[in-house]
């Protein structure tokens, strides 16, 4: 039986399909579960739960009653048995009590899932904001991520569109509403997919602004191959509006439904860079989206980069970053202000990157 369920969010009442997500719960780990409800834990996703903490505190405490067994023996306090007996049950404390730490530090450092057949720490694509044919040629020459937004025609709001139909560029209401002019040398979708069927190095980040395209998304994939493509969307289940915020005309097109588009990469096996509006650090963490976010990605079988979009791009807490990182999740970050690297240290990410240079070759 299909369920109906209402989002009541920032942009009024939306209904949609979540059939296949009744039972996303019961998809995750029992300690995976676990660990994301627990209250106590910073972010409800700290690399180090309730266990790993009782563990260390008794893995201090095992050290220093066998320090201060040893000193009592020293001194003619305590007699040889007993000593050997008290250091004996230390050891014991300190190696039981070591193994899940052990374990956990494994899990933190698994690589993270390979990128077009790649374990590296940093992606750099091209976001650009257009899809000239210049644009393109700069990407085939370096064999880069070209990322293009995919969006539907609602109506015939410029000469360059036809009504019903994709097009590359931002949904309607970024060029009606929001006054931006719209991109007219951009290659049409046609001419997209013919450039890159002639240079086949190139990958391809499919940025979603419309559910409408997904259709189009599957036949567009097919056609350039799975292989070579990543997509990247804003999830609406995650929107939370600070009320001092007025959402810009086109965000209701943009956000998607996590688990609708899951649904449909999963088949294809395209990963995706599942993005938040985040707005600032005092709002995610005050709402707790580090918690959701993971949770609900833990769900779906396609994501593989977690971000937060903040207005100007300034780069989020580094503590978020982590906590994705530890995850299993690239952290997605904005490659634009140079600072960012010095910021996020050794952290595995994707960065998008306005210019072409620091762009990652393939």
């Amino acid at each position: 039986m299909d369920i109906q369920r209402t989002a009541n969010n920032s942009y009024g009442s939306r209904t949609f399909d979540e059939s296949k997500t009744t039972t996303r719960e019961s998809r995750i780990p029992k300690e995976i579960a676990q660990a994301l409800s627990d209250k106590n834990a910073p972010f409800h996703t700290s690399s180090k739960n309730k266990l790993s903490c009782t563990a260390e505190w008794l893995i201090i405490l095992g050290k220093t009653s066998a320090v201060a067994t040893l000193c009592g023996w020293v001194l003619g306090k305590v007699d040889t048995l007993t000593a050997l007996m008290g250091v004996a049950a230390s050891v014991l404390v300190i190696r039981r009590c070591s193994a899940p730490i052990r374990q956990e530090t494994l899990i933190k450092n698994k690589d993270l899932p390979a990128l077009f057949g790649r374990h590296q720490d940093q992606f750099v694509y091209f976001h650009s904001h257009t899809a000239t044919l210049k644009e393109l040629q700069a990407a085939a020459e370096k064999n880069s991520i070209f990322e293009i937004d995919l969006a539907w025609a609602h109506s015939a709001f410029n000469p360059h569109v036809e009504e019903g139909k994709p097009y590359i560029g931002h949904p309607e209401e970024f060029y009606t509403k929001h006054g931006k002019t719209f991109p007219a040398a951009n290659v049409s979708l046609d001419e997209f997919k013919s450039f890159l069927k002639a240079h086949p190095g190139m990958k391809v980040l499919i940025d979603v602004k419309d559910e409408t395209v997904l259709p189009y998304l599957r036949e567009l994939a097919t056609a350039i191959g799975p292989d070579r493509c990543i997509v990247h969307a804003f999830i609406n289940n995650w929107t939370q509006i600070p009320n001092e915020t007025t959402p810009e005309p086109h965000w209701y097109r943009e956000d998607i439904n996590l688990f609708t588009l899951d649904a449909v990469l999963r088949e294809l096996n395209i990963p995706l860079i599942a993005n938040c509006r985040g707005f600032s650090n005092d709002h995610v963490e005050r709402n707790d989206m580090i918690s959701q976010m993971i949770r609900d990605s833990k769900a779906c079988t396609s994501v593989i980069s977690l971000g937060l979009y903040y207005p100007g791009a300034p780069l989020p807490d580094t503590r978020f970053l982590q906590t994705i990182n530890d995850a299993g999740y690239y952290a997605w970050v904005n490659g634009n202000r140079p600072e960012y690297k010095g910021q996020i240290g050794s952290m595995k990410h994707i960065a998008m990157a306005d210019e072409i240079g620091p762009c990652t070759s393939f």
